[in-house]
């Protein structure tokens, strides 16, 4: 492992991405770039069809998120604008929506030598990646993660001591709570980007169903 941990993270959904941020920070990663896509590219990614907000309208530092990127107020490309925060490149990369574009510029984002690019998002269409020989001759590294690569029945008992110990916070990432004769509430709640995760409350005795 490199002594450096400046990883880039560029998911286009405020609900994408924010665990993988707090997780990183929870492993000690110092830099965290999240790039908000502008809305004419989104309509070609994973979430073409729903309407999302700016990221920074949640309270993302909770997250361990410390700079944004927006494409619109940027001269010159994510990537190199990435390299000048990270000081050449970041260590690590997360692509989270599934566009496999984002996949080449999150490696092209890394570092020559070492960086590492990890995708976690599932592609709805056009699922080829397409990049530079050069970029994985110069020592990058891409590879993909299911489930974050842990194991449910194995690394399940960890991940919930990490919680009750407070060192990732669950909770933050719950936005709205609602009745379940709210759900469909919450199903656009999510859909406009204005929530994060909603939990449904179930009531305290259902309804039974009519056997006639």
């Amino acid at each position: 492992m490199a002594p450096r941990r400046r990883p880039a993270n560029q998911p286009a959904q405020p609900n994408q991405g924010f665990l993988d941020a707090m997780y990183a920070a929870f492993q000690g990663m110092a830099t965290k770039a999240q790039n908000e896509r502008p809305v004419e590219h989104r309509k070609q990614g994973y979430f073409q069809e729903f309407r999302r907000v700016p990221i920074h309208s949640f309270n993302t530092k909770a997250f361990g998120i410390t700079d944004f990127i927006n494409p619109n107020e940027c001269n010159e490309c994510i990537q190199q604008v990435v390299k000048h925060i990270t000081d050449g490149g970041a260590d690590y990369s997360f692509e989270c929506i599934g566009d496999t574009g984002m996949i080449t510029t999150a490696l092209e984002s890394c570092c020559d030598g070492w960086g590492l690019t990890v995708t976690l998002g599932v592609p709805k269409v056009n699922p080829v990646v397409t990049a530079h020989y050069g970029l994985l001759l110069t020592g990058r590294t891409l590879k993909g993660s299911l489930f974050g690569g842990w194991r449910p029945k194995s690394d399940l008992p960890s991940l919930v001591d990490m919680y009750m110990k407070k060192q990732i916070h669950i909770d933050d990432y719950i936005t709205h709570n609602l009745p379940l004769e709210d759900i469909n509430e919450a199903f656009n709640l999510m859909s406009e980007g204005k929530c994060l995760r909603c939990v449904i409350h179930m009531p305290m005795q259902l309804p039974l169903a009519s056997t006639t």
